[in-house]
């Protein structure tokens, strides 16, 4: 498990590593609200309530939407 925050491109970023699993969030320009940010999101995947969820929402087909 590993939360980490980096600046790129003038952005603050926040990138989570878990279970095999990897998701980055843009923050904005704000270090001090990335790194907060940060340790809610460490403090819930210590306490198992945080899940990377890999699935987009699943568009409907025009066939499907006609309906």
């Amino acid at each position: 498990m590993a939360v980490k925050v980096e600046q790129r491109k003038g952005k603050w970023w926040v990138f989570i590593n878990h279970k095999g699993k990897r998701k980055a969030k843009c923050l904005g320009a704000n270090k001090r609200a990335a790194e907060e940010a940060a340790g809610k999101i460490e403090a819930k995947l210590t306490l198992g309530q945080f899940e990377i969820n890999e699935e987009k929402p699943r568009v409907p087909l025009f066939a499907e939407y006609g309906e």
